[in-house]
């Protein structure tokens, strides 16, 4: 266990979890959420939300006076659980005093930052000897099987330590990685499969855990002939996997058998310079979107993955993330800029304003379109 340092912090013993605030169209006849109640994006120090179902409408800024100084940048964000079963969501920044932030899923909570009065709970900062900071892409954290993981890049002097990090108490403590194949770049996404399975992009390589990410070894190097840095990886939950990056002309690397072996995908992004910063698949449509430089979009034909179509985002800024509940997809990008669909074909922008390049997505259905 790595020596971490908590900041301010809540006893999660004397926090009474809330009832989770579900759309009145949005659920079954059991009363089980099965659309986002809320979306947050990440922006240098400020954290910015909407309940509006469509994300398009009513984004606020979440924090009081901004969880950082204006040099930060918050890179990753996940929704997830405690030790307890309670909701919880986490961020992962470039800031050397809180590399991880977490807080309770109460409105109440979300709106205090770390230095904030007025008592708990509110986020808790934990920060890492060495540093470990978050990179773009993504998934850069996400929660399953009762973990948390965590990518980044770690900057210490240590050369035992990687670039991975990890908690199992609801993301109060964390471990960093020691057993892993060291690698000087960051690892950017963290996907889990089933079971105890996890893959991790690190660089242009694919890693793999099957001891809940206690533990990685290299599993494929440079899937689909990709030699540029995999920026971003997701699960379909039925077998197919797709990853992507910096290739050059938008080229994505796809496999049905766990990164054993794999095919390179042309996403029909076009020009020699698109990076892709994010891929989500989204059930209910049973295709996968892929989103990037310069507002560029991508939407495959079906969930093989293996043809893609260019579409319309009605944007020039590039898209930095995307996330989708299952039913609406979110893409999130430069300048303030947030786009929304349902279809993967039309998409919608705010019109609200935000401030700052958007670095990450999530809303507050776990790991829907990652895995």
């Amino acid at each position: 266990m790595c020596a971490v340092k908590k900041i301010t912090g809540a006893s999660k013993g004397n926090i009474s979890k809330h009832s989770d605030t579900t759309l009145t169209d949005a659920k079954s006849i059991t009363g089980q959420q099965l659309w986002a109640s809320r979306w947050i994006v990440g922006s240098s120090d400020t954290l910015y939300s909407t309940t509006d179902p469509d994300a398009t409408a009513s984004w606020g800024g979440l924090v009081d006076e901004g969880l950082f100084s204006d040099s930060t940048k918050i890179k990753n964000i996940a929704y997830g659980e405690d030790d307890f079963g309670g909701k919880l969501w986490v961020i992962g920044t470039n800031s050397t005093d809180a590399e991880i932030g977490y807080c309770e899923d109460f409105p109440e909570a979300l709106a205090r930052n770390f230095d904030a009065a007025g008592g708990d709970p509110k986020w808790t900062a934990v920060a890492f000897s060495g540093n470990q900071l978050a990179a773009s892409g993504g998934p850069g954290v996400a929660f399953a099987n009762g973990v948390w993981v965590a990518g980044g890049f770690y900057t210490g002097t240590n050369p035992n330590i990687t670039s991975i990090k990890r908690s199992i108490d609801g993301a109060e403590t964390w471990s960093q990685i020691t057993d892993a194949p060291q690698q000087a770049q960051p690892a950017r996404s963290m996907c889990y499969k089933s079971g105890d399975t996890w893959f991790a992009t690190n660089d242009s390589d694919i890693w793999k855990s099957t001891d809940n990410g206690a533990s990685w070894d290299l599993e494929n190097t440079d899937p689909g002939n990709i030699t540029g840095i995999l920026y971003c990886m997701a699960y379909d939950g039925e077998g197919v996997w797709v990853a992507a990056g910096n290739d050059g002309g938008g080229d994505l690397a796809v496999s049905d058998d766990d990164w054993g072996s794999d095919t390179g995908v042309y996403s029909d992004f076009g020009g020699s310079s698109n990076k892709i910063w994010g891929v989500v698949f989204v059930e209910r449509l049973e295709k996968w979107i892929a989103v990037g430089q310069s507002g560029k979009i991508s939407l495959s034909s079906d969930r093989t993955a293996t043809s893609w179509s260019a579409q319309t985002s009605g944007v020039s800024d590039t898209f930095n993330g995307v996330a989708t509940d299952g039913r609406t997809i979110v893409a999130c990008g430069d300048n303030g800029t947030i786009v929304s669909s349902t279809d993967g074909i039309n998409w919608t922008a705010t019109t609200e304003g935000l401030a700052g390049n958007l670095e990450c997505i999530a809303c507050d259905i776990v790991g829907e379109g990652m895995r």
